[in-house]
């Protein structure tokens, strides 16, 4: 009886390794049938996408009610700027908004934020990069309070703000991190900052007022004054990367980029910003192929309206 028992067991134990090899050599099928179709499917993509599109549209699966509202509020804001730049009323033909300026503008509204993207403020053509947009924007929440606790940490020990201080930015990301919460009280994160910058930095005590402004900034970050100007350099720094338009523009930019991210008070984040701003350009461009002529009648609405 023992011995038909065991037998059994080994039997089923071997059975579940050879499914368990057949599953492994189905995903490596596929893997590799993907591969080798990936030239034909990519080129495709895009109209294939458009076709999807207008087909939810005429069957009322989903409208432009959203994608309109993103648009009009950043057509709004951006020529309200223009605008407030222009006291004379000239209205030089540069001035006028296209569609990319508009499209880029809205867009960096919805990353450069502090506040959580709901799924109400996703535009339909942005609904297949509601993850990309949310990992987008939380990848901007770390940058922005990582780069204002630095810079106020150096204002207070009255350093070279343009100085790079990679460990103790790390510290720092460690416990903005989202993907393990640190649920320890303000005052502890801000001990332990404090600590970290004692050990590899001061070698001494550090003031009592960087505590008092750690614990400050910590639990409520976005009401923070240094946070806001952090906030506003990046946007106007990814807003500049995403204009640009000739290649001669993009290399004056790219060459520039880390003695502007430098000035600005960034010099740990240089990485980083790189690879948001390579990220939201990728996902733009595609968006733009994709959805561009519903944009482009969107905005020309806007343009009618104000004649």
């Amino acid at each position: 009886m023992t011995s038909d028992a065991s037998e059994s067991e080994d039997y089923i134990t071997r059975l579940e390794k050879l499914l368990e090899v057949l599953e492994l050599m189905q995903l490596d099928q596929a893997n590799y049938v993907l591969m080798m179709s990936a030239p034909h499917i990519i080129p495709a993509a895009i109209g294939y996408e458009q076709r999807m599109f207008a087909q939810d549209l005429a069957n009322n699966v989903h409208s432009l009610a959203r994608t309109t509202r993103w648009l009009k509020l950043a057509h709004t804001e951006r020529t309200r700027e223009l605008l407030s730049r222009d006291p004379q009323g000239v209205h030089h033909p540069q001035s006028r908004l296209t569609t990319k300026q508009v499209i880029n503008y809205a867009l960096c509204n919805l990353c450069i934020s502090l506040s959580p993207i709901q799924a109400s403020d996703v535009p339909e053509t942005l609904q297949l990069d509601t993850e990309r947009l949310s990992s987008t924007q939380q990848t901007v929440r770390t940058i922005v309070i990582s780069s204002a606790l630095l810079l106020t940490i150096k204002s207070l020990l009255r350093r070279d703000a343009r100085t790079s201080w990679k460990p103790l930015k790390e510290k720092i990301v460690s416990i903005l991190s989202s993907s393990s919460p640190d649920t320890r009280s303000p005052e502890a994160k801000a001990a332990d900052i404090a600590s970290f910058i004692t050990s590899t930095i001061t070698m001494m005590p550090v003031p009592s007022t960087i505590n008092s402004a750690l614990t400050r900034l910590l639990p409520r970050p976005e009401d923070d004054p240094v946070v806001k100007v952090m906030l506003n350099r990046l946007r106007g720094f990814v807003l500049a990367r995403l204009a640009a338009e000739t290649p001669r523009e993009k290399v004056r930019l790219g060459s520039g980029a880390a003695d502007t991210l430098v000035s600005f008070g960034m010099a740990e984040q240089i990485p980083e910003v790189g690879t948001l701003v390579e990220g939201m350009v990728k996902m733009m461009d595609v968006n733009r192929g994709c959805y561009g002529r519903w944009y482009d009648e969107i905005v020309a609405g806007f343009a009618m309206t104000e004649l």
